[in-house]
Parts: structure tokens; sequence; C-alpha cells
């Protein structure tokens, strides 16, 4: 019956509004970064609602420009590399999705972003080796957004292995780095007393 039908949509229809706006404030919330029960929900949400995993969602609370597809969430958050893996099954696509603003690809992205690690990174270029090679907005390839990553903790006690691990990662997968892109990370790691001469 017709009546019974658009009725059905349209609980359908309320059910996913629900679950989009509970998607849209797990992700804006404080303590989404490092919580692994709120990964864990947000994948099964996911599972529940597949078509999720293409939708672009607000990346902060602070920019509602800002807006990317769930892989870009967990890899702002540090997820587990299993939960990362989950998402991309979800959605393989991801990993060629353009973002809006700066640092287009998740490459990119997670060479940034301080929770990026070198297993999420590792992972990114198997699945798309070719997106090394993309400069984004502001003509920055993924090792250079990795720099402005490191200038960016300069100050702040980093994980030096972490960060190791990265740029032995990037550069073995042909990055090239010049020395003007390491002036200005360098020039501040002296300046903060982060290096020092032998």
């Amino acid at each position: 019956m017709p009546g019974t039908e658009q009725k059905e949509q349209q609980v359908e229809e309320e059910e996913l509004q629900l679950a989009r706006q509970l998607l849209t404030k797990i992700y804006c919330r404080d303590d989404w970064v490092d919580n692994k029960e709120a990964h864990g929900r947000v994948l099964d949400l996911l599972k529940i609602y597949p078509s999720f995993a293409s939708r672009p969602f607000q990346l902060s609370k602070m920019d509602s420009k800002d807006i990317r597809v769930p892989l870009y969430h967990f890899l702002l958050a540090g997820a587990d590399l299993e939960i990362i893996k989950a998402v991309y099954n979800l959605y393989p696509d991801a990993i060629k999705t353009e973002s809006y603003g700066v640092y287009v690809l998740p490459h990119h992205f997670a060479c940034h972003t301080a929770k990026g690690t070198a297993e999420s990174i590792a992972f990114l270029i198997e699945q798309y080796p070719e997106a090394l090679d993309v400069t984004e907005s502001i003509k920055l390839t993924p090792i250079a957004c990795f720099l402005k990553r490191c200038e960016r903790q300069i100050g702040n006690p980093p994980d030096w292995e972490v960060l190791s691990n990265i740029w032995d990662l990037l550069v073995h997968h042909g990055q090239v780095v010049t020395a003007s892109m390491l002036e200005l990370p360098l020039r501040k790691a002296f300046r903060s007393g982060c290096v020092f001469y032998a």
C-alpha cells in the first residue's frame, strides 16, 4: 500500500537523520581523539549505515566549513590501524576523496595531524601510492605536510620515535626533501633549544 510504504520511508529517513546527528556529535566531542570506545561505536554505526562512510561530516565544532569523509576523522583521532582499515573497507574511494581546504588527501592529512602514525600512513601509501606525488592547495607534498607538523610540535614534547618512523617511511617512498623545506623547522628547533650543536 502506498501509504504504508510512504510511512516506512519517512521512518527510515528520520532514523538516518538521527544517526547522522549522532555521528556529527561524536566527531565533534572534545574527547574524540584517543577515545577507543567512541571509535568502536562510530565504526559500529558506519557498519549499520555504510552509506555514511562516503558522506562528509564536520571535522570540528570550531569550524563548520571543514567537512570530511569519516576516514579523516579516524586519522585525526589517532584510531588504531585495524579501525582505519575497517573504515577504509567500507568506502575505499575515501583514500582518493579530496577534502575541503588544506591537506586535501588522507595521506597529506595523516602526515600533518598530530595523531597520524607511521602504520596508518604506510597503509594509505600501500592503497594509493600516487598520492605521494600530489601537492595540495598550498603546494605541499606529504613530506612537506609532515615538516609542518614537526614545526608545530617544536616546544612541545613530541614523540620522537613516531616522528622518526614517519620520516623514514616517507623518505623510503621517495619523498624529496629540499633545504628550503627544512629551513623554518630547523630555525624554530634551534631557537627553542630542541637542536644542539655537537
